[in-house]
């Protein structure tokens, strides 16, 4: 990251300037923490998914990379780089707990009024105390 940079633009330029690829609609998933046998690094690797927009992926940092192209995540090539197998085994934060683990690391809820911003500013319409169980029967306490 470079200095004053917030995640999302780190993950924009940093693809752009490696691979020649524009994306968008970026949004956070998870991290993993990622401490190399060696002993020579420790990342932690912030995880995001993002729209693909233009670009045709190429090698264009060779001293970080030696070949590029597209692949599913059960066709990975091997072997495979230490943080791509932490988030592949599930060692994120937080920790992943669906199924697949890929790609829904985070699961939301409504619990707040509104969704991004707006939930910083409720409504004052709309009750202070709201029962969890009305949004998610599974769970039975309340929250303000």
């Amino acid at each position: 990251m470079e200095f004053g940079e917030t995640p999302e633009e780190t993950a924009i330029r940093e693809v752009e300037e490696e691979v020649g690829v524009k994306m968008s609609d970026l949004k956070f998933r998870t991290l993993t923490n990622d401490v190399f046998e060696d002993g020579s690094k420790h990342y932690i690797t912030i995880w995001m998914e993002a729209k693909y927009e233009s670009g045709e992926p190429k090698v264009k940092a060779p001293y970080e990379e030696s070949e590029i192209g597209w692949f599913t995540w059960d066709s990975l090539p091997q072997p495979l780089y230490l943080p791509i197998r932490h988030l592949l085994e599930g060692k994120t934060y937080p920790s992943q707990t669906t199924e697949s683990k890929i790609g829904a690391a985070i699961e939301t809820s409504p619990i707040l009024p509104g969704a991004g911003a707006e939930a910083l500013h409720p409504d004052p319409s709309i009750p202070k105390v709201r029962h969890v169980r009305d949004i998610r029967p599974d769970v039975s306490e309340s929250v303000e």
